[in-house]
């Protein structure tokens, strides 16, 4: 949370750090939840930026949330 909350976190941060939560073994009893939460977070331009971000690109998108 500390990255997000920084001066400098970008819409290719958030996808980041709710695609690692998705993926997080200690919410896999959650993931429901986390679904829900991520599906009303997350639109497609962060997808679109994540895609564009130097740092992050195509590191974790699967096809399906790149061709969104």
């Amino acid at each position: 949370m500390d990255r997000l909350q920084s001066d400098n976190a970008t819409i290719a941060d958030a996808c980041e750090e709710w695609l690692s939560l998705l993926r997080a073994d200690a919410l896999k009893p959650h993931l429901t939840t986390v679904m829900q939460c991520f599906m009303e977070a997350v639109t497609d331009n962060h997808f679109l930026a994540n895609l564009l971000h130097p740092k992050c690109k195509e590191k974790q998108l699967s096809e399906a949330e790149e061709a969104a």
